[in-house]
């Protein structure tokens, strides 16, 4: 996939992934954020992408995947009380 193409996907699908992690129960400024990455990842991964067709998919994957990771941390972390 050239440059030019993921630019086209991303216009395309960065609303389809975010409504994708919204519907995972993923709250707003969450799905925006891992939506963010999931894209910067896809585009630094580019080059592992096998199937152009599937790239919505591929990156869909990527931020579910980024949700969950941030999800876990953020479980790791508890407000200490006095």
């Amino acid at each position: 996939m050239t440059q030019e193409g993921y630019g086209q996907a991303y216009q395309r699908g960065f609303d389809l992934t975010f409504r994708f992690l919204q519907s995972r129960g993923a709250p707003r400024e969450s799905a925006r954020e891992a939506t963010q990455a999931a894209w910067a990842k896809g585009w630094e991964r580019l080059g592992q992408l096998r199937n152009e067709e599937l790239v919505i998919t591929w990156v869909n994957t990527i931020a579910l995947n980024v949700y969950r990771r941030d999800r876990r941390h953020e479980d790791n972390w508890h407000v200490l009380h006095d």
